[in-house]
């Protein structure tokens, strides 16, 4: 294949302007607020479940702590009853221990209802608080999600800005090319990543592989407008 050494050394551009793009494209994939902005949307899903599993345990609470208050004042009923028996005059003689011992059991068993109502209590306390601490924490994960997002978007714009810059400047150098040197550089760039590059002295610009003298003769030494390439990496070799 042959082309005039100006177009040959159009294709450096060229694949200048690649390296940039992809360079660009690399950076939009690997962008390291997106590894924070999926760490923190992660995070959020599991923070609601730990909060609705402990408002279920804060509603159980609750009713435990309703079964309990009314096991209490059933007991104080029936306290206050067996005292009102103690103290009534129609009271038989032979039933005032019977009475006074169970307001003693009665007063044991509500003794014992109250405890496990403060136990109870302190429990749903610490359960509040931590809802409160999960509610705080979601809040803030969304807070920071919501930023980093908003971050994210505005890098990513400004790369996309870039690329766009980038494109228009390779569709502009693109006009200079016949259909087969085209063809040719891209399914190199495609299979080898880099499509062409400059020959430096005697090395390859693209695998940085130095040559023989005696294969450095001979592409010096082949016609100008002759593509030559890497017998390495297979890129275009631009002669300066």
């Amino acid at each position: 294949m042959k082309a005039q050494p100006e177009i040959q050394r159009k294709l450096i551009d060229l694949a200048f302007l690649d390296s940039q793009l992809s360079n660009i494209n690399s950076k939009i994939i690997n962008h390291p607020l997106k590894l924070r902005v999926t760490e923190l949307e992660n995070r959020v899903p599991g923070i609601e479940a730990t909060k609705v599993e402990n408002e279920s345990k804060i509603e159980e609470l609750k009713k435990q702590i309703n079964r309990v208050e009314i096991d209490a004042e059933n007991v104080k009923k029936r306290i206050e009853s067996d005292t009102a028996r103690l103290n009534s005059s129609e009271t038989n003689a032979k039933q005032l221990p019977q009475i006074q011992h169970e307001i003693q059991t009665m007063n044991a068993k509500l003794s014992e209802i109250e405890n496990i109502e403060l136990e109870l209590l302190s429990h749903l306390d610490e359960l509040g608080i931590t809802q409160k601490n999960l509610i705080k924490m979601v809040e803030e994960v969304s807070f920071e999600l919501k930023i980093q997002k908003n971050n994210l978007d505005i890098e990513i714009n400004k790369l996309i800005e870039e690329k766009t810059i980038f494109s228009k400047s390779r569709d502009k150098i693109l006009l200079n090319f016949e259909q087969d040197l085209i063809k040719l550089y891209e399914k190199i760039r495609l299979d080898h990543g880099i499509g062409a590059a400059i020959l430096e002295h005697n090395k390859c610009g693209a695998c940085q592989i130095t040559m023989s003298p005696a294969e450095f003769e001979q592409i010096i030494n082949t016609d100008p407008v002759e593509i030559v390439r890497c017998e390495n990496c297979r890129c275009i070799l631009v002669r300066s």
